[in-house]
């Protein structure tokens, strides 16, 4: 199973900040955010993808 990392697990894994983060995410250099249930605004990254992104 792979683990979900919250924004402040991938900021302190990456030492980025918020604002940072959500900035390469739009500009596609960071791996977007997957939604953690159906219709929920909570959102994580896949621990592998943040390690390697």
């Amino acid at each position: 199973m792979q683990a979900i990392l919250r924004l402040p697990a991938a900021m302190a894994r990456t030492g980025l900040a918020r604002s940072t983060i959500w900035r390469r995410v739009s500009e596609g250099t960071f791996p977007k955010p997957i939604k953690l249930g159906p219709g929920a605004h909570a959102t994580g990254w896949i621990e592998m993808e943040v390690d390697h992104g």
